[in-house]
């Protein structure tokens, strides 16, 4: 890609799939998944004032929330605790 990135790794891929498996909710937005430079995912929302980024990589994995509405940032491990906070938004996250 001329910026070093490394090819997207298969193992992020089935992750991502699986992640994405677990929140599919009737309605939800599609979100956009965009290659990481370390061979990683990152799936994301940008809808009604929110912002959910969720990185599947070596270097830097993690759920991040950031609210426009009303200015609340936050981080979290991708765990099993990502998936219910992802589906506690599933209302703004809808197409």
């Amino acid at each position: 890609d001329g910026y070093g990135a490394h090819k997207v790794d298969a193992k992020w891929v089935a992750e991502a799939v699986m992640f994405l498996t677990q929140i599919a909710h009737p309605g939800i937005a599609e979100p956009s998944i965009v290659p990481l430079v370390d061979g990683g995912l990152q799936i994301e929302w940008h809808r009604a004032g929110l912002d959910v980024e969720v990185a599947l990589s070596e270097d830097d994995p993690g759920l991040y929330i950031s609210d426009r509405e009303t200015g609340e940032q936050t981080e979290h491990a991708v765990t099993a605790d990502a998936v219910p906070m992802v589906q506690q938004l599933l209302g703004r996250l809808k197409a």
